[in-house]
């Protein structure tokens, strides 16, 4: 069994038998599960507003959160008709 609190060290091959020696840490995690949207809370011009997702991050099954604090890259895409929107995301407990 994987230990979550424990990194494992990969490197890239980024061409052909070319690896990179930088030593790059990866942890496994179980992937959080979106609970509700609180879409009544956003107006049709969301792009400067704050969206509230509640999520289940699993920390009671292994996941660990001063992991995600310190690694997480929360980042979130809206599709808007025929536009996709990229911006920031930011966990809050």
């Amino acid at each position: 069994m994987i230990d979550p609190d424990q990194a494992i060290t990969v490197e890239v091959a980024v061409y052909d038998d070319i690896f990179t020696t930088n030593n790059l840490e990866v942890f496994y995690s179980k992937d959080p599960v979106f609970k509700s949207l609180s879409k009544n809370n956003v107006p049709n011009n969301f792009y400067n507003n704050v969206l509230h997702i509640e999520t289940n991050f699993f920390w009671e099954n292994g996941n660990d959160l001063e992991i995600f604090k310190r690694h997480g890259n929360f980042t979130c895409r809206f599709t808007v008709g025929d536009e996709t929107v990229y911006t920031i995301g930011r966990m809050e407990t």
